[in-house]
């Protein structure tokens, strides 16, 4: 996908379930008042697809995937395959594909 690309969402929120109560109380109603459409996997995907499907189409059709890091989504394995996933779709990082918002102190991988 390129720069001028359509994409069905502006931005796919990666976190984990430890962190669900801030993004959906916090960080999620910001996001949608500025007219932003967000991909949030306990809403978005489809029932009955695997995980792995699902992920990679929340990537491909997101403009950006932000990731709610903290030390349990740096532990998640899942998170890690959606942050390489995501660097992967850009991996120079000249779209800005992934954006990183530390809501906890940790030490983010090289990549990120």
């Amino acid at each position: 996908m390129t720069e001028t690309t359509t994409y069905a969402y502006d931005l796919y929120l990666s976190y984990t379930a430890v962190d669900r109560p801030w993004v959906t109380v916090e960080l999620l109603p910001v996001l949608e008042q500025r007219g932003l459409r967000i991909c949030l996997p306990e809403r978005d995907f489809d029932i009955g697809r695997p995980r792995l499907d699902n992920v990679e189409r929340a990537v491909t059709q997101s403009r950006h995937t932000l990731i709610v890091m903290t030390p349990a989504w740096l532990a998640s394995e899942w998170q890690a395959f959606e942050g390489l996933l995501v660097s992967s779709t850009d991996p120079a990082g000249r779209l800005r594909r992934l954006i990183p918002l530390r809501l906890e102190p940790c030490t983010p991988p090289p990549r990120i």
